[in-house]
């Protein structure tokens, strides 16, 4: 092989690897459920390796501007349950799942309050992998078959059986987009935990909406019950140092 056959397979490699790894940004406006009042803005920043999600960062920032929590994700060990910790300084509490020696360790801590555990299983569906499970059993959930999976709750330190399903189709911001319901699989508990409901786009299969229960926290330590808007028109892909709507 001479110097030009090398150099040339140079540039095609190059070329190749910065067209594998993109990093895909959207904005989330979250507003109260019962008086619309906007609670904050979450800022997505989603990296993709080869076709895969690898890693995500989530900042929260209040309106006036200033970030008081982020979240950091691990999807390379299992996409569906990805690592991660969320610091919400505001409230001075944190979340997550990580890796110990002893195994997967969940934990939740707020003032006054730490609780962790080790999980004894490692299948399960843990914070955004919930994106994963829309992503890849996409084409079962639009039939209206619903698709179970445990959930971790890092709050009670443990996972619960939910189930999801497709509830709806319909337009949203000029978009096809299909409408999935996340409860619990048991028919008591969904007696005593709203849903979520969540809105896919069609064609991307990404988050537009999203209603439901917030992991953030208002004054009182209580879950914020939020309506989660991602405009279509702010999402973008950076790829190779270029910005594409």
């Amino acid at each position: 092989m001479n110097k030009w056959t090398l150099f040339i397979s140079a540039l095609v490699l190059t070329a190749s690897a910065s067209a594998e790894t993109v990093v895909k940004t959207m904005t989330g406006y979250a507003t109260d459920a019962k008086t619309g009042k906007l609670l904050y803005l979450e800022e997505h920043e989603r990296t993709v390796e080869d076709g895969k999600t690898t890693s995500q960062i989530i900042r929260y920032r209040v309106p006036e501007g200033d970030v008081f929590a982020q979240k950091v994700l691990d999807f390379r060990d299992n996409p569906r349950r990805p690592l991660f910790t969320l610091e919400d300084t505001l409230r001075n509490y944190s979340e997550g799942l990580r890796e110990t020696e002893s195994g997967l360790e969940v934990f939740s801590a707020a003032p006054g309050d730490l609780k962790s555990d080790t999980l004894k299983k490692n299948q399960f569906v843990a914070d955004a992998g919930f994106d994963r499970v829309i992503e890849n059993d996409w084409s079962t959930l639009v039939t209206g078959k619903p698709v179970k999976f445990d959930f971790l709750v890092p709050a009670q330190t443990r996972t619960v059986k939910f189930r999801v399903k497709k509830t709806g189709e319909l337009e949203h911001e000029g978009r096809d987009a299909v409408e999935f319901t996340m409860e619990p699989a048991s028919g008591l508990l969904r007696w005593l935990v709203d849903p979520i409901v969540v809105l896919y786009d069609v064609e991307e299969r990404t988050l537009m909406k999203y209603d439901g229960m917030s992991n953030l926290r208002n004054e009182q330590m209580k879950n914020y019950d939020v309506d989660i808007s991602f405009p279509p028109a702010e999402r973008k892909t950076v790829n190779g140092g270029l910005t594409a709507d």
